[in-house]
């Protein structure tokens, strides 16, 4: 799978999810999970080297500027009329 194709199925299926009592946490969580299941099979282990997320997955809300992928302590609840930004 390339690159822009993994991308347009991670962003598809986080936006699905992102319903009104949705949590932020969750759906970053998911968007990252979803990069690593997809992303496995590419990395061989030819050479040791500890693998991670370059940039992880955010979920802006409303009038957050941008890039916010909280921690679970800070996790925000999407309610109805909530503008999302992924």
């Amino acid at each position: 799978m390339n690159r822009l194709h993994l991308i347009k199925r991670v962003l598809e299926s986080v936006l699905n999810a992102a319903q009104p009592g949705a949590s932020i946490y969750s759906l970053c969580k998911y968007g990252d999970d979803l990069v690593k299941a997809y992303t496995a099979s590419s990395f061989k282990k030819e050479k040791e080297f500890e693998k991670g997320t370059a940039f992880p997955t955010t979920i802006t809300l409303n009038n957050f500027i941008q890039n916010f992928s909280p921690d679970k302590s800070d996790d925000i609840i999407i309610s109805a009329g909530d503008l999302v930004k992924m």
